[in-house]
């Protein structure tokens, strides 16, 4: 079963932290937080779409 954790930047739903069965981690960032107007990236290697990170994009060197 999947483990999942909500993200939050300043109070607002960002995204989720996804770990699956096998351990890997993937990242997906809110819809709502999206379609702000004034929605930021987490960081430079979390840029804001709507495509899943994964682990493969290296980015959870610098999160977790």
């Amino acid at each position: 079963m999947a483990r999942v954790l909500d993200v939050f930047l300043h109070r607002e739903m960002v995204g989720h932290l996804i770990q699956d069965d096998g351990g890997q981690m993937v990242y997906d960032y809110a819809e709502s937080w999206l379609k702000q107007p004034d929605a930021t990236p987490l960081s430079h290697s979390l840029p804001l779409r709507r495509e899943r990170f994964s682990r493969k994009e290296r980015l959870f060197r610098q999160i977790v």
